[in-house]
């Protein structure tokens, strides 16, 4: 009888551990506008809510993971009249949905531009983390510090026509991320495109908390198949000629007296 119930306990055990590599979370992400947008026209930056909260959910197995908004928690309406595209203004967050194969580190994104549909087709981004031995319990995981710094180009739009075309003004800005990951979960994925660990990332802090990504519900079960599908549709893109195309729609904006600070999302 002992022997009997050591053994299902220990098929309990192995079965909770192989549930480990596949799941569906839900991440919080709160993103401070008022630093993010610190270097905006102060009349236009009292507009804006100071924070604004969203939800994504990642499915993955150790094969495939699908990053996709979940929902908007908390929200302001953007600038008042609308955006210099004629469209409301919306900020922190993003909405794109992020389809990555792991073992392949290739990523198929579906963005959106300005109105129009794209599909990025390129490789996991290499973002080179130095492993800290700091730790934390992160849902009931012991999970382990990781970080990187690096720099981005910020485009300054001038406000009005005549400033300088768009890619003549562009600023250094440093970014600072801290993640925090669980090698329990030995899948290497995480919110957004963060990505590259030895482990689940539960948790990214950007710029000590400019924006803030937590994991907030843990759902260990095999994705069901509609998770975890590709985006299709959208002209299909590499990273390099997204990037373009948003110089262009900037370079509009500039001509058509339309201007904000602008970088790539975290």
């Amino acid at each position: 009888m002992k022997k009997t119930a050591w053994v299902v306990l220990s098929l309990i055990s192995l079965s909770t551990y192989a549930q480990k590599t596949e799941g569906v979370l839900t991440y919080t992400q709160k993103t401070n506008l008022k630093s993010r947008f610190q270097n905006m026209d102060p009349a236009m930056q009292a507009r804006m809510p100071e924070n604004i909260t969203r939800q994504y959910q990642l499915a993955f197995t150790p094969q495939e993971a699908l990053y996709e908004p979940a929902a908007v928690i908390e929200e302001g309406n953007g600038f008042g009249g609308g955006g210099p595209m004629g469209g409301p203004m919306r900020f922190g967050g993003s909405s794109s949905i992020v389809y990555t194969q792991i073992a392949e580190k290739k990523r198929t994104e579906a963005r959106d531009i300005f109105g129009e549909k794209y599909r990025v087709l390129d490789t996991l981004v290499n973002q080179r983390w130095k492993l800290g031995k700091e730790t934390r319990t992160i849902k009931g995981f012991v999970c382990q510090k990781a970080s990187f710094t690096d720099t981005m180009r910020v485009q300054q739009i001038m406000m009005g026509p005549g400033g300088p075309p768009a890619g003549e003004n562009q600023q250094p800005m440093l970014r600072t991320v801290v993640a925090w990951y669980a090698p329990e979960i030995p899948v290497s994925i995480g919110p957004e495109k963060y990505s590259g660990l030895p482990g689940l990332i539960l948790e990214v802090d950007v710029n000590n908390g400019e924006s803030l990504y937590t994991v907030s519900e843990m759902e260990w079960r095999k994705p069901k198949s509609s998770e975890l599908k590709a985006p299709k549709g959208g002209k299909a893109v590499t990273e390099k000629e997204v990037r373009e195309i948003m110089m262009k729609r900037m370079e509009e904006m500039r001509k058509n007296g339309g201007g904000m600070r602008m970088r790539p999302g975290n």
